[in-house]
This record gives structure tokens, sequence and C-alpha cells, in this order.
């Protein structure tokens, strides 16, 4: 059954009884897992992240936390670290929009915005590169609920000093100055394939096992 000679000593760990049978029962045991359960832990996107504080109006350091968020069917979730306890999750219904922010807002370069009814989450990635792949999949993400109805104006600076500081406006709900760029819309009419969404269970399934997998040395 080998191909190369170098094999041997491979096949003669993974071949013995014990070690088949565990990896049977591993098999087993994937193939158990129901759909709901997959599904609701399956995220679409997971890292780290720097989220503005909310109900802060004044800009300062202590303003900005380094989160774990997870975007998964749930919505968004954030946590002090992963694995941690939840501390909030956004419902994927509330997510009505996302957009880039203006790097002289806060003075700080990657930032996205999260729209909600009621409130905007502002959060910074670590690089252009990431700020792309959270911007594509929340995009994604609001597409899911709101394909007709998704918000199609945004401030892309924020309100500070009382007044907004890409349009000079003193009315904090003011509708947005500017569309939603024709990026985020090509993003978010980008819907998700199938194969992307199996690999993602399958990704999470091996990741939430690592520990299994190692017993099985």
């Amino acid at each position: 059954m080998r191909k190369e000679d170098f094999m041997v000593p491979v096949l003669t760990e993974l071949m013995d009884p014990q070690h088949m049978k565990s990896v049977k029962n591993y098999l087993d045991d994937l193939a158990t897992v129901g759909k709901d359960e997959v599904h609701l832990t399956t995220p679409y996107r997971e890292g780290y992240l720097v989220k503005r504080a909310l109900a802060r109006k004044k800009i300062s350091v202590k303003n900005f936390k380094r989160r774990y968020f997870v975007l998964s069917d749930a919505g968004l979730s954030y946590s002090k670290a992963r694995g941690d306890v939840i501390i909030n999750v956004i419902p994927l219904e509330d997510m009505l929009a996302v957009e880039r922010v203006d790097e002289t807002a806060f003075n700080m370069k990657f930032m996205l915005q999260l729209i909600q009814p009621e409130r905007v989450l502002y959060l910074q990635a670590k690089n252009s590169v990431d700020q792309l792949e959270w911007l594509s999949a929340l995009a994604k993400a609001c597409y899911v609920h709101h394909s007709d109805t998704m918000v199609s104006s945004v401030h892309r600076g924020s309100f500070t000093c009382s007044q907004w500081s890409c349009c000079g406006s003193h009315i904090v709900e003011q509708p947005g100055c500017q569309p939603v760029s024709l990026a985020i819309k090509l993003l978010a009419g980008t819907k998700r394939t199938s194969v992307e969404r199996e690999l993602n269970k399958i990704y999470r399934i091996l990741l939430d096992s690592q520990e299994r997998l190692i017993k099985l040395k």
C-alpha cells in the first residue's frame, strides 16, 4: 500500500489496532454532531479587534479595549479573550450596515463601524487586510437580514465635542452625510458559497477538538 520506503515507520505507528480504534471513534463522534450544534457555533470570522467603549463621548486611550470577536449565525459576540465568558452579543437583525471610518475621526488607522438601531460600534483591525476581511464578513452578515433595507448613508467621522467630525452637524441623530461605499455594497452582495461554509464547519470542529486529537498520538 505504501508508495515510499520512508512511510514504513509512519505506517507502523498509525496502523496498530489501538490507534485505528481511536481514530474510528473520533470520526464516529464527528459524524454524530448535530446540524444545529454546528450551525450555531461555526463562525464566519473571529479574531481580536480593538473596540471603542459604548456610550462614551470623550476620546481617550481608556475608551478602547482589545476584545475577541466572533461573527456567527447567532450574531457578533465578544469577550476579553478566546474562550472567555461572552460579554455581549449583537444579533444579526440589529446589524444595519458596516463602513470604514476616516482615520482622522479617532487618529487611528484601520477603523470600521457597525451601524445598529440605537448606536454605532467602532472597531479597529490590526492591518488593512484584516480590516477588509472584517468589512467583507460583516457586510455579508448585514445582507442576510437587510438585503433590501440596508442603511444607505453613514457618518465616516465621529461625534465628539458635540458635533460630527465629518460634516460638522451638531445633531447626533443626523442621518449619514455620505453614502455607503460601492465596495461595501459589492462585498455585501457576494453570497457565501456552500463550500466556504462547510470548510468553516470543519475548521471549527477540528479547532474545538485539539486536545482530543493530541491524545490520539
